[in-house]
Order: structure tokens, then sequence, then C-alpha cells
């Protein structure tokens, strides 16, 4: 068994007790954030790191493009939903 963990940031704390409590299962654990230096990271067997974007605006604003997150997320789903309906 794998458990998925998703986190913009990597520090949620609802994640990060899950991850707490899954060390007593045999279950695996992976966890999908931007950085590789947060709390989940630290907890999970394994990590996959997706980067993001930073871009300024003229208005001095500053927006994180995480649009590569998103379709990381979307495609996993995808790829999970083929895989249910090919074992049916």
């Amino acid at each position: 068994d794998l458990v998925l963990l998703l986190s913009y940031k990597g520090e949620s704390k609802e994640a990060i007790n899950i991850l707490k409590d899954l060390q007593y299962h045999s279950a695996k654990t992976m966890v999908m954030t931007q950085s590789s230096n947060n709390s989940m990271a630290k907890l999970a067997d394994y990590q996959l790191y997706v980067p993001t974007e930073s871009i300024k605006t003229p208005t001095k604003r500053t927006y994180e493009i995480s649009t590569t997150f998103y379709f990381i997320i979307d495609q996993l789903f995808y790829d999970y939903c083929l895989a249910m309906e090919q074992k049916k």
C-alpha cells in the first residue's frame, strides 16, 4: 500500500499527523510538495518535488505559478483511474 499526501508548502498539520501515525503501519508514504525542505518530506518514505516559479508584476506583487503542481495531481489521478478500469 502507498499513501500519497499532497501539500503545496509541505507544512500541513493534518498531513504531518497522518505521516506520524503511518510510521507504525506497513503502508509506505509519499508526499508531493513544492520544495524539499519541509516537515512532510522529512517524514515520508518517498518525495516528489514540484518546483514552481514566481513572477513579479509592475505593481510589485508576486504571483506563484503552480500550474505544474496541479497538472501532476491531475495526471496521477487520471492514471490511477485508468489502472482501476483495467482491473475490472
